[in-house]
């Protein structure tokens, strides 16, 4: 494994904890590398790095610590990831490893013969650079128990994807926590999000419900305002574009029950938790697609989702499920 996910992993499994320039100056030299040997992505530097990074975090590789913090991204501990799908168990490798990990844990798999084996799995078109998925099949849970206790990795036996979902905030309780005011925006530029494209544009809006980010020229640092008539509130930018979509009333979650399959707008990222424990379902990362109705706009399509655990997350960022025949 030698992609530049899996070495983007392996520099912040050994660094532990990455600060934004860092990460930067790595990723870029990886990504160059890359586009020399005709193997790189060919979206813009920029919105790469981002999606990269946020890769990681949804695939539980790496967490991202608070906007005002000196730290861009950390590694998170190593875990096998019982993954809840039917079949045999099956479980994902999270959190930090080298690009020797998948050996090691072949050489083990190998001492109980055909009961275990190593699966490494080559995610979907997502947009950004992904560490290769290794996963963990065995016959029985025991033996899932047994490779890990030998490799030396904590064994999550219960789902995280359960575990995650069920314990991630909601939008109300979000919205309970936000304080209100009438104070004028900040006079830097400002962009609202469009909801036409589900996109922040420099046109402004001027709906009595709007959302707007502001970025101060001269530090770049981006604020965001939710504003309901002549109250306004600064809120999370995640949080702020799904309560700005429950409140003018635009469904945008896509479910097909049959195949399991869960679609956001690529435009509309769900909040990290969210998106991570979906993508633990599965422990693939999400497939970056044309929307069905609009090929010029994007979705991302998440997979092994029962219909419980789109049920739930709809009801934690309120919004009702769309029924559609999704494309694997």
């Amino acid at each position: 494994m030698s992609r530049p996910g899996d070495e983007m992993l392996a520099v912040i499994s050994a660094r532990q904890r990455l600060p934004w320039r860092a990460y930067r100056d790595a990723f870029d030299i990886l990504h160059m590398r890359a586009v020399a040997s005709r193997s790189g992505l060919t979206e813009p530097l920029g919105p790469l790095r981002s999606r990269s990074l946020r890769l990681l975090s949804e695939l539980a590789h790496a967490e991202l610590p608070p906007y005002d913090s000196p730290t861009t991204v950390a590694a998170a501990p190593t875990v096998l990831a019982r993954v809840p799908r039917p079949g045999l168990p099956r479980a994902v490798l999270c959190g930090a490893r080298d690009i020797s990990t998948a050996s090691l844990l072949r050489s083990v798999c190998s001492t109980f013969s055909a009961s275990a084996k190593v699966v490494i799995a080559t995610h979907p078109y997502s947009g950004g650079y992904a560490p290769s998925a290794v996963l963990v099949e065995a016959d029985d849970e025991s033996t899932l128990h047994l490779v890990s206790e030998q490799a030396g990795v904590h064994f999550a036996s219960h789902p995280p994807a359960w575990s995650i979902l069920s314990a991630t905030a909601s939008l109300a309780s979000c919205e309970e926590s936000l304080e209100w005011t009438s104070e004028p925006d900040p006079t830097w530029p400002r962009r609202d999000l469009d909801t036409s494209r589900l996109a922040f544009a420099a046109s402004w809006d001027d709906h009595d419900i709007r959302f707007s980010e502001f970025k101060d020229p001269v530090t770049r640092r981006q604020v965001h305002r939710l504003w309901r008539g002549t109250s306004a509130t600064l809120i999370d930018r995640y949080w702020g574009r799904w309560l700005l979509l429950r409140d003018r009333d635009i469904p945008v979650v896509l479910f097909d029950s049959d195949a399991q399959m869960l679609a956001i707008p690529a435009t509309v990222p769900l909040p990290p938790l969210h998106a991570r424990a979906l993508t633990l379902f599965s422990g693939l990362a999400a497939s970056r697609q044309s929307h069905l109705d609009n090929p010029s706009s994007q979705i991302d399509v998440y997979t092994g989702i029962p219909q419980e655990a789109a049920a739930l997350l709809a009801s934690k960022i309120d919004q009702p499920l769309t029924a559609c025949h999704l494309e694997r």
